[in-house]
């Protein structure tokens, strides 16, 4: 590996982290300051409040990068199919 890679890598792997820093943060105000989905009333009744933290981050980064994998349609359109947008 030579210099310019290596910065990249460490470019990567320090985002990567604030990224899920931010993640995690983001589930923590979730469940201490808005309603609980019933969901994580279950995962609470069974598990401690740092997994359930861990879980919901990990629900929160799959959701977030879910279009990515699909792009070959527009955004609302996998949105939709997929019915994360139900109203």
């Amino acid at each position: 590996m030579d210099v310019s890679q290596k910065a990249s890598f460490l470019a990567r792997k320090v985002s990567t982290a604030y990224v899920r820093t931010l993640l995690m943060h983001g589930a923590r105000a979730i469940i201490a300051r808005s309603k609980h989905t019933i969901w994580i009333t279950g995962l609470l009744a069974r598990r401690p409040y740092s997994v359930v933290v861990a879980a919901l981050a990990n629900k929160l980064a799959r959701t977030a990068w879910a279009p990515d994998f699909d792009r070959s349609r527009p955004f609302s359109l996998v949105s939709q199919i997929r019915g994360c947008c139900k109203s």
